[in-house]
């Protein structure tokens, strides 16, 4: 694989930095997120320990729920 390639692979995949914290202090479960964002309860696991990253849209569909939840709590900054 090319510098490039990995570059480019590098860019579509993302951690999601604080994903657990952010999860947390909603109180709300990895399932009622990932319910929420379209995505496995699995694959909330893996990104919150760091097991693995994840595409963009996945990326953005989950970081869209939590800001869902910030303002149902009244906590949107």
């Amino acid at each position: 694989m090319s510098a490039g390639q990995k570059q480019n692979r590098a860019s579509r995949y993302a951690q999601l930095v604080g994903l657990a914290e952010s999860r947390r202090a909603l109180n709300v479960t990895q399932a009622e997120l990932a319910k929420l964002a379209g995505c496995h309860p699995w694959t909330i696991s893996l990104l919150e320990r760091g097991k693995r990253g994840c595409q963009r849209s996945v990326r953005d569909s989950i970081h869209q729920s939590i800001q869902i939840l910030q303002m149902r709590k009244g906590l949107a900054s």
